[in-house]
């Protein structure tokens, strides 16, 4: 998030005790003029609140240039997220998001679906959808690569919906899951609807 192109400016802020150090962190972060990124160790300033509107401060003086640009949706990446599904989602929402994923990945931008364990269920409908056999077996291993991790560690594949899924009226996983699918959208995957395993970065 430090390198998102929606944030002006970050500050990090470490307690020193981290396995992960700021200053390390930083260091694979890289700067430009569009993200400046500062940060300190709150164990070595007397009072953290001041210390933080400081640096705050510095970092508004040079964000409060910046200038409003016209992009390409070409250059645009969205992560398409589960949002509070309830009964309705799959006839209003999801297939709505559905019609964006399309027009995004028409004009040359990429939508990802985010969360591969809310397939679960309707996964074929996906791979349906992938444009060659390549594509297809990577869906494929994905999706079983997750349900091996949670049979691995004892946790029930089935688990989802959440609660507050249940109490908007969704009862199983794969109804969550058929709307899951449906932000999709229609285009054939694996051109700019790429498939990534998890934890890459999408490069299309």
């Amino acid at each position: 998030m430090v390198r998102h192109s929606n944030a002006g400016a970050v500050l990090v802020i470490g307690l020193g005790c981290e396995n992960n150090q700021v200053d390390a962190s930083a260091k694979r972060w890289g700067t430009s003029i569009r993200h400046v990124c500062t940060s300190w160790c709150v164990s070595i300033r007397d009072d953290e609140v001041e210390a933080g509107l400081e640096h705050l401060h510095q970092l508004y003086e040079v964000m409060r240039h910046d200038q409003r640009e016209a992009g390409k949706l070409s250059e645009l990446k969205f992560g398409l997220e589960c949002g509070g599904s309830d009964g309705l989602s799959g006839i209003t929402a999801n297939p709505m998001l559905g019609q964006f994923s399309d027009y995004v990945i028409s004009n040359g931008g990429t939508t990802v679906l985010t969360e591969v364990p809310e397939m679960f269920g309707a996964e074929r409908i996906l791979m349906s959808h992938c444009r060659d056999e390549a594509t297809f077996e990577k869906t494929v291993t994905m999706v079983n690569d997750f349900k091996q991790y949670f049979i691995a560690h004892n946790q029930p594949i089935y688990e989802n919906p959440s609660p507050g899924n249940k109490a908007g009226g969704i009862t199983t996983l794969e109804e969550k899951s058929l709307g899951c699918t449906q932000k999709a959208g229609g285009q054939p995957g694996g051109g700019r609807a790429a498939l990534r395993a998890s934890g890459c970065k999408p490069t299309v």
